[in-house]
């Protein structure tokens, strides 16, 4: 029995035993012989029970703590971090703030299941010792948690995870070596026009000097120019073909 039961009990008592003595003092004046003004032992006794006040509850505070919504550079957590912040906030994890962190953190410092997030354990059990992390951004690093946390249910064991991580990890090389040679392609596509709008300006003005400026100007107004630098990028080796035949010609 809690120590609040017993008290509520003991005063239920006492509000029932008020009344009989009460009673009994009454029957007790009526046949007693006292002094003028007498005071009775039990009257008294009666007169000076004082129920027992039970405590008082404590109350939930009804102030809300604040929440610290400071941004957080995710580049300056550690693997654990990164990937309880994955566990626990999935996509919101890209707008880490302290409060974010806080949270956590306390779930790596806790002792025991009810403090501890078993899913967190068991990713980063499965990412710890992989080298290829050691030259990731912790961005990518987080990219990496949410995309293995939404492929949970199909790698069940540490072995599944590790080779799953990895097989991303590749992936996202080859991603990269694409993007890198196409990037290469648009380079070398850059180079080749300037390489062209020089070879058709040298021609315009090869005419202009060879007494063929009408030609000259008249190439250029085919594509409503008055100079080079107005002809759309993909017109140029037209501009170079009629230049060459106006030269020949």
């Amino acid at each position: 029995m809690s120590l609040e039961t017993h008290m509520a009990k003991n005063n239920e008592l006492l509000e029932m035993l008020i009344p009989l003595l009460r009673r009994l003092v009454a029957a007790n004046d009526e046949q007693m012989v006292t002094s003028a003004n007498p005071e009775p032992f039990v009257q008294l006794v009666v007169d000076n029970i004082v129920p027992i006040n039970q405590p008082d509850k404590k109350k939930k505070s009804s102030v809300k703590k604040e929440v610290d919504n400071t941004p957080v550079d995710i580049e300056t957590l550690d693997l654990e971090t990164v990937v309880a912040v994955a566990v626990l906030f999935k996509n919101d994890a890209y707008e880490l703030t302290a409060d974010k962190l806080a949270k956590a953190r306390a779930v790596i410092e806790g002792v025991g299941e009810e403090e501890r997030n078993g899913q967190a354990d068991a990713l980063d059990a499965a990412l710890q010792g992989l080298q290829e992390l050691n030259t990731l951004t912790k961005a990518t690093i987080l990219d990496l948690c949410l995309e293995m946390l939404g492929s949970w249910d199909d790698i069940p064991g540490i072995t599944e995870r590790r080779e799953f991580a990895l097989a991303l990890l590749k992936e996202g090389t080859t991603t990269t070596s694409h993007d890198e040679a196409e990037d290469s392609d648009i380079q070398e596509e850059a180079t080749d026009i300037q390489a062209l709008i020089s070879q058709a300006g040298q021609l315009i003005l090869q005419l202009a000097k060879g007494g063929y400026k009408d030609e000259a100007l008249g190439i250029l107004a085919k594509y409503g120019a008055k100079k080079l630098g107005q002809v759309p990028d993909e017109k140029i080796p037209e501009v170079i073909r009629l230049a060459e035949a106006a030269l020949e010609g």
